[in-house]
């Protein structure tokens, strides 16, 4: 009884809104990091799975913020997608990442199967009509997944024309071909295989090509891109690897425009046919 009320008291508003003030304050000086999503700057990021990775003004973390410095600084590498005046949609938000993309765009839905979000929805089966969005986002979301070759379908059904598809998931480091098991299915199996015991499988440098055969033109960007002082003053690398079989210390970003395709291929490559745009549509 006495380890539930420590417990609850552990993750009360009050206890996280004092551990919240306190990280700020004692990693506020030296401001030898800086986040590139809010401006918060300090000593050191928080540890989340790698160690002084978490911003704690925003949240944001190594995939969030190598987002934010390709888009606004290597429109070559990502097939120039920009945010201004653009439809956007959101599947799984982050805090982070919502606070820089609304601001800039016409319109911008949110999207989630269990949180909080504008449309409550299955990502394999999106309720807008087709070819509506600019721009999409989705940052560690198809891992947990199923059927993820079929919401990559209907990412690209609902993305307009040469729109762009900006993806993360975890790549395990080395791997070539994704581990993607159904026979790995119990909560402890999974964690020892994927990492997390809600990851359904476990990718590897092929996603790329998952990708591009769902329909979409892929560049793939790693940290690398950017100036070794970008790197370390915005944590775009974790710095303290970890050591897992199952470890994403690089964290490529999959930048995914959508080509058009003739109709043999998308049947060879099963891509589902245009549904009837009768469905919910964006706002803006």
């Amino acid at each position: 009884m006495i380890h539930r009320a420590l417990t609850r008291l552990r993750v009360s508003r009050p206890v996280g809104l004092l551990r919240y003030h306190a990280y700020r304050t004692l990693l506020s000086r030296p401001r030898r990091v800086a986040c590139n999503l809010c401006a918060w700057r300090g000593r050191r990021f928080l540890t989340y799975r790698h160690r002084h990775v978490l911003c704690p003004a925003c949240g944001s973390q190594v995939r969030h913020r190598l987002i934010e410095a390709l888009v606004s600084s290597r429109p070559d590498l990502t097939h120039g997608v920009a945010l201004a005046g653009r439809r956007v949609l959101h599947l799984s938000p982050e805090y982070c990442l919502t606070r820089w993309i609304r601001p800039a765009v016409r319109s911008y839905v949110t999207a989630d199967y269990a949180a909080s979000a504008d449309v409550r929805t299955d990502a394999t089966r999106l309720p807008f009509p087709n070819e509506t969005f600019d721009v999409f986002f989705a940052c560690d979301v198809l891992e947990h997944i199923a059927e993820d070759r079929r919401a990559l379908a209907d990412i690209r059904r609902v993305l307009r024309p040469s729109a762009i598809a900006i993806l993360t998931v975890p790549q395990a480091d080395g791997l070539a071909t994704s581990i993607d098991d159904p026979a790995i299915a119990t909560s402890a199996d999974r964690t020892a295989a994927f990492g997390q015991p809600d990851h359904v499988r476990l990718y590897g440098d092929d996603f790329a090509e998952r990708v591009a055969n769902a329909g979409f033109e892929v560049s793939v960007v790693r940290a690398e891109a950017l100036p070794s002082d970008t790197i370390v003053r915005h944590v775009l690398r974790p710095p303290v690897p970890l050591v897992a079989p199952w470890a994403d210390n690089d964290r490529p970003i999959v930048f995914a425009r959508r080509r058009e395709v003739t109709q043999t291929a998308a049947r060879d490559a099963h891509i589902p046919a245009r549904r009837p745009s009768t469905r919910r549509s964006a706002s803006g």
